[in-house]
């Protein structure tokens, strides 16, 4: 906003050039953006945020130099009018219709005024701030709203049919031409200014042409109301119409000082216009200020600004920004909070206030006493740092996505006739559920980065997910990672780094020791949508599924703009939250040699490695150290329908040299009992 230095300095007494100035008002939170002058003119542009409407006038920029010391207010000259003709109810009558959105209404009927050019010095303080001189009286209402801060609007008294004003909700249809030439189609839902059969203004924002003063007005009706700031914000936003006037209102105009701008504008009527003030001004208030009252502390300013600042000082700043003293108690004081002031609510607001203007500079830098009462790791969060650690081994990245997503979302990847906890006030359609799985977010983050061409994917994330039950949301835990299908890079070796479904299971099993100690997986047919039934299984723990590995299935990829393969791991962790709380136990390793056999079968294809895996570690064969499967080969030579494959097995004891014999024995017994489960071969 643009204030000139001239116009301010009518109100304050200040050695402090424009510079000195901007840094006071800087510190004290009413940043300066920029100083602009040309010849005798210089011009503030201050960003003063929404919660200041305080400080949106020149009164209120002269209150802030003053409390810091830096100057003495000059008053505004008391109005030096004197009253005369017939009382204002007897020219006009107002009436309220919707007390909820206009809390005061004043109204003040000056007559005979003569039209005409505003004076000089007022013009060139209005021009200076950016403000088109227009005529006295409208300067003037200008002149106010930028002197005190409250919007005021002139109404030429002879266009007021039944010399009423009514405010009230707009009717359904009703239209009104606004003084920007605009016809208005209004709703219900706008804030009107009627006489007695039209609209004449709308609320707070702009009047209408129907009623605007010319250059033959006589009489002018100055209206000085309170307006709700949300009526005024919605009908300001649906219109498309930004005022000086609703830009204030929408942010909390003072309504204490609503009488005081009509005053001081029929003053300044009388002075320049030649105005005569009817007695009695309307004063219609169904919405009577009651200020708030905050306790003081004695010790809070201590204990929050870690800095001890004189009492004397306090009460001299609070005094100085418009609060009154109550009363002491033995805590602290009690301060009325003033009308203008709608943004100190609480306690910590009145530190803030003394705070900004003993100034931050002067608090010296030290650590906050503050003893931690410390707080145990939740299982869940366990579980969680977990999945970090091993994913991020893996040369994972992690993601963290938000909660919501759009359905579509989620029914990409969870099925189609499963419910989703809905957001009741959601900031659109694409956060309007809760995700049902991670991946339906993390999908998101993988194709923002694939079309920024990060195509050595590797992302996982761990986090909540939320079902329907009943009233409420089912909360779990939940992980998913996905990444590109294929050779990623090449190390300076020459190897390939390579992700593929693999990749994912070996961090499945990696993170399965890390927290059981043990593998207890099972995989079964896929039986997802989101992943192709050919090239993924489904995660089993006790027969029931908690997850899905494998490839995405192109529907997916299409649903989210994804032109590339991906593999993917999804993975409910509400069975494994509180196991890594189990106590882990370590044996020595064992100094004795090993031995191993290798063997190749031949075997149906549709029999799955771990029901091979299973049944080898039913047989619980002494000195058996471990197995694994090393080769798997289909294609030239291979009988269709089968496969062949080769494991090894190693042999250790703890306490003796197993010598080929034993091995032999051992091995040979495997072998029988798996070419009997199988139907194997032995090649």
């Amino acid at each position: 906003m643009d204030f000139s230095v001239n116009w301010l300095r009518k109100y304050i007494e200040t050695k402090l050039d424009a510079d000195g100035i901007a840094e006071v008002l800087t510190d004290q939170g009413l940043t300066v953006d920029e100083i602009r002058r040309d010849g005798d003119s210089i011009v503030l542009d201050i960003d003063v945020t929404t919660n200041r409407p305080d400080a949106m006038n020149y009164v209120g920029l002269a209150r802030e130099l003053a409390t810091s010391g830096n100057g003495d207010m000059i008053p505004i000259p008391e109005p030096s009018f004197t009253e005369s003709g017939t009382v204002t109810e007897e020219n006009v009558a107002v009436e309220i219709q919707a007390p909820d959105l206009c809390g005061r209404y004043v109204a003040r009927y000056v007559k005979n005024v003569k039209i005409g050019p505003s004076p000089e010095w007022m013009q060139e303080l209005l021009q200076e701030a950016g403000i088109r001189p227009i005529s006295n009286v409208v300067d003037i209402t200008n002149y106010v709203l930028w002197e005190l801060g409250h919007p005021l609007h002139a109404f030429d008294s002879r266009f007021l049919q039944g010399k009423q004003i009514v405010i009230r909700r707009a009717v359904a249809g009703e239209t009104m031409l606004t003084l920007d030439g605009v016809e208005r189609k209004l709703t219900p839902e706008d804030l009107v200014i009627a006489d007695g059969e039209r609209p004449v203004a709308l609320a707070g924002i702009m009047g209408g042409e129907n009623s605007e003063i010319r250059e033959d007005t006589t009489d002018v009706v100055i209206e000085s109301a309170w307006f709700n700031p949300v009526s005024v914000r919605k009908t300001s936003k649906r219109l498309a119409i930004h005022t000086d006037s609703s830009h204030r209102f929408e942010r909390g105009a003072d309504i204490g000082i609503a009488l005081k701008a009509a005053n001081r504008a029929a003053d300044l009527m009388a002075q320049f216009a030649g105005g005569e003030v009817a007695p009695k001004p309307i004063d219609a208030f169904p919405m009577p200020f009651a200020a708030p009252e905050i306790l003081l502390k004695s010790d809070s300013l201590k204990r929050i600004l870690g800095v001890e600042i004189e009492n004397d000082f306090v009460e001299k700043t609070l005094e100085g920004l418009g609060f009154s003293k109550v009363q002491g108690t033995k805590d602290g004081s009690i301060w009325q909070v003033p009308s203008n002031r709608l943004d100190v609510t609480r306690e910590i607001d009145l530190i803030e206030e003394v705070a900004r203007i003993y100034g931050y500079n002067r608090m010296p830098s030290t650590l906050p006493g503050v003893e931690s009462p410390g707080r145990e790791t939740s299982p869940s969060e366990l579980i969680f740092n977990q999945v970090e650690s091993v994913f991020s081994a893996g040369g994972f990245y992690e993601a963290i996505s938000y909660s919501f997503c759009s359905p579509d979302d989620n029914l990409a990847i969870l099925p189609k006739k499963m419910d989703m906890v809905r957001i009741s006030n959601p900031l659109g359609e694409n956060t309007s559920v809760m995700r049902t799985s991670v991946l339906a977010t993390l999908m998101s983050v993988a194709a923002l980065n694939l079309k920024r061409g990060n195509l050595a994917l590797k992302l996982f994330e761990a986090g909540r997910v939320y079902l329907p039950k009943g009233a409420q949301a089912d909360e779990r835990v939940s992980m998913a990672a996905v990444a590109v299908k294929g050779v990623q890079s090449r190390a300076w070796n020459g190897r390939e780094i390579v992700a593929d479904e693999f990749t994912m299971k070996g961090l499945l099993n990696r993170f399965e020791q890390s927290v059981s100690g043990m593998s207890r997986i099972t995989y079964g047919a896929c039986d997802s949508a989101a992943f192709n039934p050919d090239k993924s299984a489904a995660l089993l723990l006790n027969n029931h599924t908690i997850g899905y590995l494998g490839q995405l299935s192109g529907q997916v990829l299409s649903h989210f703009d994804i032109d590339y393969p991906l593999v993917a791991l999804e993975l409910d962790l509400s069975d494994f939250v509180g196991e890594t709380q189990r106590t882990v136990r370590f044996k020595p390793f064992s100094m004795m040699p090993l031995t191993q056999r290798d063997s190749a079968f031949l075997l149906d294809r549709r029999i799955r490695y771990d029901e091979m895996e299973a049944f080898l570690k039913s047989l619980d064969v002494p000195y058996l150290k471990n197995f694994r499967l090393f080769d798997r080969y289909e294609g030239k030579g291979v009988p269709a329908g089968k496969v062949s494959i080769a494991i090894n097995f190693v042999f250790q004891a703890d306490n003796q040299t197993l010598n080929n014999e034993e091995v032999n024995e051992l091995h040979q017994k495997m072998v029988s009992a798996f070419i009997d489960k199988f139907g194997a071969v032995l090649r």
